[in-house]
Formats: structure tokens, sequence, C-alpha cells
């Protein structure tokens, strides 16, 4: 799921930069940091599901509902990095500039899960 990010940034060409030239905090230990973040808020949610189940009144499941934010969320953070990339658009910076925001957002979307995991009050 996250990881087609990476695919599609390595099927772009790239002359000279490489998203881990994003610096110490590349792209990859993002995305692992992302992933564990994602499991453990999953499993919250998942918890509350079994205490509660949803019905027709209450809408989507805990689970359903971070599963359909998330992936809205890496069609975004795609996007919006794309465009961010656009200011060198066709240069030897593009990418590394895709690659800094995309780095960016999975760091401050690790920490929204964080923070939605920590609101969760133990059923």
């Amino acid at each position: 799921m996250l990881i087609m990010s990476l695919l599609l940034l390595a099927a772009s060409p790239a002359p000279q930069a490489n998203v881990a030239d994003a610096g110490p905090g590349d792209l990859r230990t993002a995305d692992n940091r992302l992933n564990a973040q994602y499991r453990a808020t999953l499993a919250k949610m998942k918890a509350r599901d079994a205490y509660k189940a949803p019905d027709a009144l209450t809408g989507p499941s805990y689970q359903q509902a971070l599963v359909a934010a998330q992936r809205a969320w890496i069609v975004f953070r795609d996007t919006n990095c794309r465009a961010f990339g656009y200011e060198h658009r066709g240069g030897s910076a593009e990418r590394l500039s895709t690659g800094l925001c995309l780095v960016r957002m999975t760091k401050a979307r690790t920490a929204e899960l964080r923070l939605l995991a920590s609101v969760l009050t133990p059923i």
C-alpha cells in the first residue's frame, strides 16, 4: 500500500537525484515508521470495533474509517508532492524536491496516527 509511492518514484527517470538524497530522514525510514504506527493505530481501532460494532446509525467501523483515510492520504501525499516537485520540473532537482516532500508529509502523517492512537481511550 505505502510502497506504491516508492515504486512510482523508482519508475520515473532520475539522472542525478535519488530519494535517498532527501537526507538522514529518508523516505524508507519514514515509511517504515509510518507503517509501524499505522499497524499500532489500526490495532487500537480494531479493539474499539470489537467493543462496539458499527451499525447503520454510527457509520463505518473504526477500522474502515482509518483504512479509508489512509488510502485517501496516500493519494493526496503523492499528488501534493508531485506538485511540489514541479518547482524544478524537468530539472535534476525535481526528484529531490519530490522526495523531500514525501519524507516531510510521511513524518507528519506518522505524528497524526500517533496522536489518533493516543486519544482513543482504552476499552
